[in-house]
């Protein structure tokens, strides 16, 4: 198990804790950490992702473009766009 692995949940649990009161900057920096380990990492796993909150932030924020920085909107459709494509991969 490399390092990387053995540290993901700890990740998702530190980035879970903080979607919960972020503003708008720091969700579009949460999407992109979390879109770049399901693209780079090759660790994360489709059961892995953590439907509530990260996942239901993700899809509040393209249910709602006009109140997100377009920045936001894109690091969060980029993550979505990961997910599926490590899925299909899997």
């Amino acid at each position: 198990m490399s390092h990387a692995e053995s540290q993901k949940q700890l990740v998702l649990d530190f980035l879970s804790f903080r979607i919960k009161n972020a503003n708008p900057s720091m969700m579009a920096r949460i999407f992109n950490c979390l879109a770049s380990w399901w693209d780079n990492t090759g660790v994360m796993a489709e059961s892995d992702v953590r439907i509530s909150p990260l996942l239901e932030a993700a899809f509040y924020v393209l249910r709602n473009p006009a109140a997100y920085p377009e920045s936001t909107n894109n690091a969060a459709m980029e993550w979505i766009l990961a997910l599926l494509c490590s899925c299909s991969v899997s």
